[in-house]
């Protein structure tokens, strides 16, 4: 799981961007390394935008209202989506936002 902030970056949060794209790219190295074995697995990477969760305290509900956002049963649903998928079919990526957002 990474972030879809990584495409829009902010000078002052290069450390997180550094560390979530980071995450991409090692996933994709999986992902390839894991084809060059004809292991049969499959890696998919999921960067979800916004997500109102108490694991930021930015992203509580009074620092959130009336800004675009997902819910977690939103990455839920993606997650189970590529999952369910079948075994001929990888989602190497998954951007997720909300329908308001620029980003």
């Amino acid at each position: 799981m990474s972030s879809f902030r990584i495409l829009h970056f902010k000078q002052f949060l290069a450390k997180s961007f550094t560390t979530k794209y980071g995450v991409t790219a090692l996933t994709e190295s999986f992902r390839q390394e894991f084809i060059k074995e004809k292991s049969g697995v499959k890696i998919s990477s999921i960067s979800p935008g916004r997500v109102k969760t108490e694991i930021t305290p930015s992203y509580s509900d009074e620092n959130i209202e009336g800004k675009p956002h997902l819910m977690p049963a939103d990455i839920s649903a993606a997650v189970l989506y590529t999952l369910g998928t079948p075994p001929n079919v990888n989602v190497k990526e998954l951007l997720i936002s909300p329908t308001e957002s620029f980003y």
